[in-house]
């Protein structure tokens, strides 16, 4: 007979509620020979048992499903297994339960699991896997409130966008300040852009050139969007006004989002300009500007 245990944390939590890992391990040693069982494997991680990517406990649910003999499976509580009833490998485990060939102990919920449990026993672990669940949900419920009255006050949950800075107070909470340098890099990319003598490809040229600064075409897209800059943060595709100083006006952002979208048709113009059948209906599939035209000897130009 193999015995194998999890023991595992996920917050700091269970660690000041005598949790820990080595906590665990302690009672499940203790339990398997009060019990007379074998020395128990352990296997310990910090891992959450609600976030969708439990690799290491679908490891070792593989290595139960792989054993001929019948496994023995130590775990310090039901919530230390699952906390999500429609887990696929606790559903593994419990057909392996059905068939004999595991027996689930509980050392603190003084519960164990076999083939042949009782209505009463299985009932306890049923509802020890929905209250483990409940308790996740509530976890989840929690954060997005708090994560919500963050935004409403005007705060970034978060890492701020280049320009910015977070930082920590001397009394321990954290904000968000304008960046010195950085700064400055915003706005004289915006200004280079506004100033339509630069396309994209043009600005990042510029910074790579005259600053030594390397972005991708789709950073430096980020940046000339980020409305962070004139106020507004933007999560999950709502809006909302944030506390900390402005880097850029309100007009000069507005208006490169009219360049980028090709709608500022009337920003740079061209001395020889004239009313013509295309202008203002052709932009440039790479900087997004308008195509725009001039007229020599009788002739007109588009560029």
């Amino acid at each position: 007979m193999r015995v194998i245990a999890i023991t595992r944390v996920s917050t700091e939590e269970q660690k000041d509620a005598n949790n820990s890992l080595p906590a665990q391990e302690a009672r499940v040693e203790r339990y398997c020979a009060s019990k007379d069982l074998p020395k128990p494997q352990i296997f310990s991680f910090d891992e959450s048992a609600y976030s969708g990517k439990r690799k290491f406990f679908a490891e070792i649910v593989q290595i139960i499903i792989a054993e001929k003999d019948t496994v023995v499976l130590c775990l310090d509580k039901i919530d230390r297994l699952t906390r999500d009833v429609f887990d696929p490998n606790v559903a593994k485990l419990d057909d392996l339960r059905k068939e004999g060939k595991l027996i689930m102990h509980f050392i603190s919920d003084n519960v164990v699991i076999h083939k042949d449990s009782p209505a009463t026993d299985l009932f306890r672990f049923s509802m020890g896997t929905s209250l483990a669940k409940y308790f996740s949900d509530s976890i989840s419920d929690n954060t997005k409130r708090g994560l919500e009255g963050k935004l409403m006050r005007g705060e970034i949950p978060g890492k701020a966008p280049v320009g910015y800075k977070n930082i920590k107070r001397d009394e321990g909470t954290s904000d968000v300040i304008i960046d010195s340098y950085w700064s400055k890099i915003v706005v004289q990319v915006y200004t280079w852009y506004f100033s339509g003598a630069y396309s994209m490809n043009q600005v990042r040229d510029k910074l790579k050139k005259d600053l030594k600064i390397v972005w991708s075409k789709g950073y430096l897209d980020q940046v000339l969007k980020n409305e962070f800059y004139v106020g507004v943060m933007t999560r999950k595709d709502k809006k909302y006004k944030h506390r900390y100083q402005w880097i850029l006006e309100r007009e000069m952002w507005d208006k490169v989002q009219d360049m980028k979208a090709g709608r500022n048709r009337n920003h740079v113009k061209l001395q020889g300009l004239t009313d013509t059948l295309y202008r203002g209906l052709i932009h440039c599939a790479d900087c997004g500007r308008s195509v725009t035209n001039e007229k020599h000897k009788g002739h007109t130009y588009y560029h």
